[in-house]
């Protein structure tokens, strides 16, 4: 497509939201469709969602938009782990962070899009002191995070109501050292509660 020839990788918005919203649903139902049943993706969807709106306050999150401003995909690294819909998350420390909600439309699925935004977001994550980036992949990502040179620690489970399971895999990837800076953000206290799964990346 002559379109993906040329598209620019920035800092998501508040503004984006909306449309990454649109953007990451459509891409579960129609990318992780053969991997999980329609009442799986429908549950996640409604008591979990694609993305915590907090990860936006650190600002490590992004897009990658075509030359029209349309987004194409998105993905971002976090300290703070969002809350899946168990109550809140919490903050991570030790140079560990999550990696998640990385999605990319359909349309432009295996063009490279979705590495082109973990290589920056690895780079960022890298810059700011994080050794180890951990995700909870979906199943049809678990081929991306492979190739990117993520591990497999263990397949896991996020429990919905009902006891319905939506399965993922738990991944690991050791970044290099940077001396960049170190000046991630820390939660306030009222924020904190543990929580077994990262962003969910797709």
């Amino acid at each position: 497509m002559p379109y993906l020839k040329r598209y620019t990788i920035r800092h998501a918005t508040w503004a984006d939201i909306p449309a990454l919203h649109v953007m990451q649903i459509y891409s579960l139902l129609v990318l992780g469709g053969d991997f999980y049943s329609p009442e799986e993706i429908a549950g996640y969807l409604s008591e979990i969602g694609t993305m915590d709106e907090a990860v936006f306050l650190e600002r490590h999150y992004y897009v990658a938009v075509n030359q029209r401003g349309a987004i194409l995909g998105s993905g971002g690294w976090s300290q703070f782990i969002p809350d899946n819909g168990a109550g809140p998350g919490e903050d991570l420390k030790g140079g560990v962070a999550t990696i998640g909600s990385v999605f990319v439309g359909p349309a432009v699925a295996r063009r490279g899009i979705a590495s082109a935004i973990m290589a920056v977001a690895e780079e960022d994550a890298a810059e700011h002191g994080i050794r180890r980036l951990e995700a909870a992949a979906t199943l049809s990502s678990v081929p991306l995070f492979e190739r990117l040179g993520y591990t497999a620690i263990r397949s896991g489970d996020i429990v919905l109501s009902g006891g319905a399971r939506f399965r993922c895999m738990e991944m690991a990837k050791a970044l290099p050292s940077r001396h960049g800076r170190s000046d991630c953000v820390s939660f306030p206290p009222h924020l904190a509660a543990p929580e077994k799964f990262p962003s969910l990346t797709s």
